[in-house]
């Protein structure tokens, strides 16, 4: 089984009077972040495509994934 960011629902609210006043949530899981957490993320997220795009082309796959 594949699961992918786009099959759930996400969203990001502010919780000002909280520690960790950032919260994202993806399907059933919230994550609370401060600011300098969310910066780190943003950049691990940045940096991740970056490494994505420089990998050279992968040929077509001919193996079968779905039953």
């Amino acid at each position: 089984m594949w699961l992918s960011g786009r099959d759930f629902a996400y969203n990001i609210r502010l919780s000002p009077v909280s520690g960790r006043p950032i919260r994202l949530r993806i399907g059933g899981m919230t994550y609370c972040m401060d600011v300098a957490e969310t910066v780190e993320l943003a950049n691990a997220l940045a940096d991740a495509i970056d490494d994505y795009q420089k990998l050279p082309p992968q040929p077509a796959s001919t193996e079968r994934t779905e039953q």
